[in-house]
């Protein structure tokens, strides 16, 4: 009776095992045991479904096309915060200013346009307004005087050779110094098209 007994029981105690190794995807899906020794529902399985896989994919999708949506600029000059920001697509430069603390009280802003929109990987450079006042006096200087300039100095100009140099001079020692640039057409050989090529470069005083 007690052999009985105890095979009645072995045989439960293995029946019961094999029936759990069957089910254990069900119950691990549907339970967890908590530290403290309490049973909980909703415990997830070790092995990812389709619909978690998808879901994963779609977290990655989203966080390349946030970053797809940002530019990175380098705001430099007289801004309170120099250095790199990030901001949305198409925003302006003045969002990059702002991004970057603000201007300084000494910012000249008045050759920046600050409503344009930027790129990503562009640098926004801000001038202070001692540079903006050394800037003019920089171009100036490096403008060629039509009145008072030599030969070899005439023919840096862009299109005046030699002999167009000596009709320069010639020009303003018989009639005088040109009192505009655009005075220099009148003479020889130097019309419209030619005066287009290097108006920039030239001056008078």
């Amino acid at each position: 009776m007690k052999f009985k007994i105890i095979a009645g029981i072995l045989l439960l105690t293995i029946t019961a095992f094999i029936y759990l190794q069957e089910n254990k995807d069900f119950y691990s899906d549907k339970f967890l045991i908590s530290e403290g020794g309490v049973i909980k529902e909703g415990a997830f399985s070790t092995e990812q479904t389709g619909d978690d896989l998808q879901s994963e994919a779609n977290d990655h999708g989203a966080e390349r096309v946030d970053q797809a949506l940002e530019i990175i600029v380098d705001v430099d000059g007289s801004v309170q915060k120099p250095g790199i920001v990030k901001l949305p697509q198409n925003s302006r430069i003045y969002e990059a200013i702002d991004a970057a603390g603000g201007l300084r009280s000494t910012a000249d802003t008045s050759s920046v346009n600050l409503a344009a929109v930027m790129t990503d990987g562009e640098k926004i450079y801000i001038p202070d307004k001692s540079e903006a006042a050394v800037i003019p006096a920089l171009k100036a200087k490096s403008l060629i005087n039509i009145n008072t300039a030599d030969s070899l100095t005439l023919q840096k100009i862009s299109g005046i050779g030699p002999s167009t140099a000596e009709k320069i001079i010639e020009h303003r020692t018989q009639y005088g110094k040109f009192r505009k640039i655009e005075d220099i057409k009148n003479v020889s050989g130097i019309g419209d098209k030619t005066f287009e090529k290097f108006k920039t470069q030239i001056c008078v005083n």
